[in-house]
Parts: C-alpha cells; sequence; structure tokens
C-alpha cells in the first residue's frame, strides 16, 4: 500500500470507505456535543476532531478533508435543519484543515504531529470563524444577522474569540487522544506510523509544553474576559463570565496536563 515518498495510499475503493467511515463516525461524534456551544452562541464544543484527524494522518488529504467536510456537513444539518451555516463556515474550514494535516503529513513523528495538528486546527478554525461571519452578511443564519451591523473591531474579536475558544477546546483533546487512539489501533496502521508509536516519549518535552503553552493562553484569555468584558463584545456581560470561566478552567487543567507529561517516565 506504498506509492512514492507518501506510505498512505489506499486504492480508490478503500479510499472511498474510509471517507464514509469518517464522515459517518465524525457526524455522529460531532452531534453529540453539538447541542454545548460557545459563549456566542454560535460555534460547538467539538472533541470529536480527533476522528478526522486520525484519518487524515493514516490516510491521507482526501480522506481526512472530505471525510470531516460530510461529517460536519451531516451533523449541522441534523442539528440546524439547514445546510446554509455551515456550507459558509463548518464545511469548508473542516475540508481544509484537514486536507492540510493529511497532506503534510507524509512521514509520521510526535514533534510534526503537535505541529500539524496545531496549523491545521488554526487553519481550519480560522476559516469556520471567518465563515459564520460571512453568514450573518448573507443573512442565511437569522441569530447572529446582528453581527453585520457591528463595527469592524467587534466582528474582529468575534472572529478571534470564536477560534481561541475552538482552538482550546479542540487542540488539548487531539494532544491527549490522538496519540492513545494511534497506539490502539497500530495493527491497522502504515508500518512507517508503527514505527514511531513505538518511541512516545521521544515528543515528551513537545507534549508537556504544548499543553502548558495552550493552557497559559486559555488562563490569559480567561483573565481578559474577566477584567474586560468588551473584549469580546457582542457576547455580553453573562457571555463574558461564561468566557472567563470556561478558559481558566481549562487553562488549570492544561497546565496541570503539561506538568504531567514533563514528569512522567518511560515505562
Amino acid at each position: 500500500m506504498s506509492s512514492g515518498d507518501d506510505l498512505r495510499s489506499p486504492s480508490k475503493a478503500q479510499r472511498v470507505a474510509l471517507i464514509a467511515i469518517s464522515a459517518s463516525l465524525y457526524a455522529v461524534g460531532s452531534y453529540i456535543t453539538s447541542y454545548i456551544e460557545s459563549p456566542w452562541g454560535v460555534g460547538q464544543f467539538r472533541p470529536a476532531v480527533v476522528i478526522p484527524l486520525l484519518f487524515a494522518i493514516a490516510y491521507g488529504p482526501a480522506v481526512g478533508g472530505l471525510g470531516a467536510a460530510l461529517g460536519t456537513f451531516l451533523a449541522s444539518l441534523v442539528r440546524y435543519g439547514q445546510p446554509f451555516l455551515t456550507l459558509v463556515s463548518g464545511t469548508p474550514g473542516n475540508l481544509v484543515g484537514f486536507y492540510i494535516v493529511g497532506l503534510l503529513h507524509k512521514r509520521f513523528t510526535w514533534s510534526r504531529f503537535l505541529v500539524l495538528s496545531f496549523l491545521g486546527l488554526l487553519i481550519g478554525n480560522l476559516i469556520a470563524a471567518f465563515g459564520v461571519l460571512s453568514a450573518a452578511y448573507l443573512g442565511v443564519y437569522p441569530p447572529i444577522a446582528s453581527m453585520a451591523a457591528h463595527p469592524l473591531g467587534v466582528q474582529a474579536s468575534f472572529v478571534f474569540g470564536l477560534t481561541l475558544f475552538w482552538m482550546v477546546t479542540m487542540w488539548p483533546f487531539a494532544l491527549f487522544l490522538v496519540p492513545l487512539i494511534l497506539r490502539s489501533t497500530s495493527g491497522l496502521l502504515p508500518a512507517q506510523i508503527r514505527h514511531h508509536l513505538q518511541r512516545p516519549y521521544e515528543a515528551r518535552f513537545s507534549f508537556s509544553l504544548a499543553f502548558s503553552a495552550v493552557g497559559l493562553l486559555a488562563l490569559l484569555i480567561g483573565v481578559i474576559a474577566l477584567q474586560f468584558p468588551g473584549a469580546f463584545a457582542p457576547a455580553g456581560a453573562y457571555a463574558a463570565g461564561a468566557i472567563s470561566t470556561i478558559f481558566t478552567a481549562m487553562g488549570v487543567l492544561l497546565l496541570g496536563a503539561g506538568l504531567v507529561y514533563a514528569l512522567r517516565r518511560p515505562k
């Protein structure tokens, strides 16, 4: 199942099957948490991003990107009863983000996983956040239509805040769950990935640093939301309090996870 430099080259039939499996799992996983929304009232808590991330790493960009796009489209269609919001936000964001992860992950290493999982999620979430803002201008999702009337600074804070919410609630799950799932399913993975799974501590410091960095960022956002509620306008005072609580709690947990990773010893 090898082709050129990329060791993750399934046949066309296998690729179609893998896309269908990834999309189905991602749709179900996304829908389960779809009613847990961001403090802005749009954008969901979605730990299920680990699913297309795994498929992108193991089976390449087409499987990762298309599976993610179809999965989020189906989940949003069921959740909202219409496809218009996701067509301009989540669907293109997932497609591009996970395609990038799969495209650049031709040779798996733990360090590359850390960098590319962060990069893919950041790009995908930025696209999705800008897409949500565009939905306000297009009028395809009435609950956020008023956003189009706000000043550009407020709109920028909305896009920035929504992107950070997704990053802080997605990337830690990727850091924690993806290595566990890869090891538990190693028999189904290409040989080159299995080789690196046997060396889980080669990037221990990098994992610790990643958890700690995103934890500090979350704490910073929590403090800003508490001291300067207007920074996350038009979320409102109540939402600013929720932002502060959520990000502060996540920050403490992630800093703790970073410490645990730093203190772990090879068996």
